[in-house]
């Protein structure tokens, strides 16, 4: 019973829910460890732990992949997104998605979620300038000093500002302070929607919620009853004509671009030739004339490469993914011939506007970047080439699409991605220092130095004021716990927020009175409350203890702190406990929350049945693996080109 007092301890609980916890679980312990292996044995059986861990690997790496190069595109700034700085939160993280399956409605069961937390700001910044508000101190204000907005503009591209910051920032009676409401706006003006995904109907939508954090991109299918084969044969049908629609462009670009890289290339030699040594005075002109002629036909090379990305890539985009890239497709055009303009624009000055020292200047420096160029002329051509032939190659593929991803394909009917704009802050936030040094079972120390040495992040969400309200978030820390669970503690989370989500979630809507009431009450019982309450077990007791054997136990300890913790009205934050996440909490949706658990402990019988017609699609999406990689793998090739075309340029 050791650990069962340690848990007590470390849970940060009231001293009577910490008694009430003791109390109940020395009695029921035994009962309900029996009667619970009813339900993870029935999970074992149909979600097996090695069956889960593969699922969770693999749903991790295929996020990453889509979300990397989505996001970058969709956001439309200059930002480079990297791994720290593009981060999948949430059920798809934690290895848990699948638990959505169970939720009673049916809206929410057959909905793909991902969210992605974006860091469009890295603030190196004093502590100092941030305002806790102290009765909610996970929330803070920023204050608008010149250190901050001199990141922001530094930051972020000058097109989103002008020449001026007030749109950043937010005037209150005690001073200026940084709106957190900007990120947002700046992400709502980049996403595009369209009526049409991959040829197959659907609605698209963006949403906002006011004082909410993310922005949540929606696709949903137009109706429910649907013919799977027509809809594939005529979205099909449909790719096919576009891939024949542009392959004049792709003719008419091959027949082209060898012969002028060619030019180019030898112009290059030439141009190289000439600078070699002293140019002499007498030649001057020959040379300029030459560096001019290349400078021109470079230009001309890029309209070329870009006319095929514009006419093919971005149309292509455009027509199967409801994103529209040619802005910046042109802003890219642009760079490069801007960078070329220049030179002839220097160069075809008179002698008299041009010293010989300026003139030596400007073709030592082309001298340099002609073998640069042509390189990368050449890698941005043999792009364009291969972009077109695996396109060709895909329709020629697509009439056999795998079984596995029309079941899969016929089972979601909707799709969402929940944005959220952040910025990094490279410290950990004084509010949640006792979460350095607290006792714990789980994990070293060592992992626990190493979090805190990532920072923290904040993100727009309102809490009092609607315009400067920021929230720190502790993403990144939760997915680096998440990712140190053991198989076994993936899959107990994984029974456990099943069960929330059958039995738990579909409460707030049952409270007497009226919407707005239901919907402010959805907080309570949202996912994040099941997270909260395997944070605090999982750092309570010894990874030993997290076994296939023991996972009936392992269960009943999170049931039973997720009851205590609605009797007590008290669940602290998991980082920053001087924050009672259950503040607030209605005493009608308490007590509805404790009868659901007593019932999961009290007859598992008869939740093992009302959970046996959920189990039925959880092989939809492991037979779907295989395929679903291979398909994501080339998709992201696409969705890739248009970045790695900006960097090699």
């Amino acid at each position: 019973m050791f650990f069962i007092c340690k848990l007590m301890f470390l849970t940060s609980m009231k001293l009577m829910c910490l008694l009430l916890f003791f109390f109940r679980f020395s009695e029921q312990r035994q009962i309900a460890k029996m009667d619970l292996h009813l339900i993870t044995d029935q999970f074992r059986r149909k979600t097996p732990v090695i069956t889960l861990d593969k699922y969770r690997h693999h749903m991790r790496k295929v996020m990453h992949t889509v979300t990397t190069t989505n996001v970058s595109i969709i956001s439309q700034t200059d930002t480079q997104w990297c791994d720290d700085f593009l981060i999948i939160t949430g059920s798809m993280a934690e290895g848990a998605s699948l638990a959505r399956l169970f939720s009673p409605n049916s809206d929410t069961a057959r909905e793909s979620e991902c969210d992605v937390m974006c860091t469009y700001l890295v603030f190196e910044v004093e502590e100092g300038l941030l305002h806790y508000i102290q009765n909610n101190k996970v929330f803070a204000h920023i204050k608008a000093h010149s250190s901050i907005l001199t990141q922001v503009m530094t930051q972020l591209p000058s097109k989103i500002f002008g020449d001026h910051v007030t749109s950043v920032v937010g005037w209150e009676e005690d001073g200026l302070y940084l709106n957190s409401r900007f990120l947002t706006k700046l992400l709502m003006q980049g996403m595009k929607q369209t009526p049409n995904l991959l040829f197959r109907p659907n609605i698209v939508e963006k949403n906002c919620d006011a004082g909410s954090a993310s922005v949540e991109l929606v696709m949903s299918d137009v109706c429910d009853e649907r013919d799977e084969t027509a809809l594939n044969a005529n979205a099909m049908a449909q790719y096919r004509r576009l891939v024949q629609q542009i392959r004049p462009y792709y003719e008419s670009f091959e027949a082209n671009v060898e012969e002028m890289l060619s030019r180019l290339q030898i112009l290059g030699e030439e141009l190289v030739k000439m600078c070699s040594g002293k140019v002499l005075a007498a030649f001057h002109n020959q040379v300029r004339a030459k560096a001019v002629e290349w400078a021109m036909h470079s230009i001309d090379v890029t309209d070329v490469i870009f006319d095929f990305r514009e006419n093919t890539l971005c149309r292509c985009m455009r027509q199967c993914g409801g994103v529209d890239v040619s802005g910046t497709n042109n802003d890219q055009r642009d760079v490069i011939k801007r960078t070329f303009q220049n030179y002839v624009d220097q160069l075809a000055t008179t002698e008299d506007d041009l010293s010989v020292a300026r003139v030596h200047q400007i073709l030592s420096d082309i001298d340099f970047r002609v073998p640069c160029n042509f390189h990368a002329f050449q890698q941005l051509a043999n792009q364009n080439s291969m972009y077109f032939k695996m396109l060709n190659f895909d329709q020629k593929q697509a009439n056999d699409v795998p079984p596995t991803l029309q079941e899969l394909s016929g089972f979601i009917n909707r799709i969402s991605m929940d944005l959220v704009p952040s910025v990094k802050l490279m410290f950990w936030p004084s509010v949640a220092v006792e979460w350095k040094t607290r006792d714990r079972l789980w994990p070293y120390q060592s992992v626990i130095d190493d979090i805190v040495g990532k920072g923290a992040h904040l993100v727009a969400k309102e809490f009092c004021h609607y315009e400067i309200d920021w929230r720190l978030s502790f993403s990144v820390a939760e997915i680096d716990l998440a990712t140190r669970w053991s198989p076994v503690q993936h899959f107990v989370y994984f029974v456990f927020k099943s069960l929330f989500y059958k039995f738990i979630k579909p409460l707030y809507g049952n409270i007497v009175g009226d919407i707005s009431a239901n919907t402010s009450n959805k907080k309570y019982v949202a996912s994040y409350t099941a997270k909260t309450v395997m944070m605090w077990t999982s750092e309570s007791v010894d990874q030993s203890w997290w076994t296939e054997d023991n996972a009936a136990e392992c269960l009943t300890v999170l049931l039973l702190a997720l009851q205590s913790a609605f009797e007590c009205h008290t669940l602290d934050h998991y980082f920053v406990p001087s924050v009672n996440l259950l503040e607030g909490l209605p005493d009608d949706l308490a007590s509805r929350v404790i009868d659901a658990i007593n019932f999961i402990l009290s007859d598992p019988a008869a939740v093992v049945y009302q959970l046996e017609s959920h189990f039925v699609n959880t092989d939809v999406f492991f037979n779907a693996m295989p395929a679903q990689a291979k398909l994501v793998k080339t998709m992201s090739f696409f969705m890739n080109m248009l970045k790695v075309s900006c960097k090699t340029a």
